[in-house]
């Protein structure tokens, strides 16, 4: 059982996460768009800090530093996002989150050294063409 602990979150992630493309559009007729992206992180916020207290944390430098840098990164990251979704539909806007991996292929070598495998950089990639794929259609001037 315990080895299938990520499948619950991992189910609830694809649902959770267009929850929050609608409700941001939503919101983007009534709301800022900073009010909307600070909801968006004060939810997460009061739910994971209490769990802070059972898991053992190195405090360091070095951590908090990497603490601030990324946490500075996502709220950039939200705040864009939720001005992206409240300018365009969300069905243009929502796709480009899947491209978060292949930012990451090329940033993890570069920032801790983590290199992934084979399998791992073909998967991104076809991830990356479905994605470009399923919007190349929408424009204009053709595939590219």
């Amino acid at each position: 059982m315990s080895s299938l602990i990520w499948l619950i979150p991992a189910l609830f992630n694809p649902i959770f996460e267009s929850l929050r493309g609608v409700v941001s559009k939503k919101a983007s007729k009534n709301s800022s768009i900073v009010t909307i992206s600070l909801f968006n992180n004060l939810i997460p916020l009061l739910f994971f800090t209490p769990l802070l207290f059972f898991i053992e944390l190195k405090w360091n430098w070095e951590f908090v530093w990497s603490t601030l840098v990324a946490g500075g990164l996502n709220a950039i990251a939200i705040y864009l996002f939720h001005k992206a979704v409240s300018l365009e539909d969300i069905s243009l806007v929502a796709p480009l989150t899947s491209f978060s991996p292949l930012f990451l292929l090329v940033t993890s070598p570069l920032i801790i050294g983590e290199y992934p495998a084979q399998t791992g950089v073909a998967g991104i990639v076809l991830i990356f063409i479905g994605s470009y794929l399923l919007n190349a259609g929408k424009g204009t001037e053709g595939i590219l």
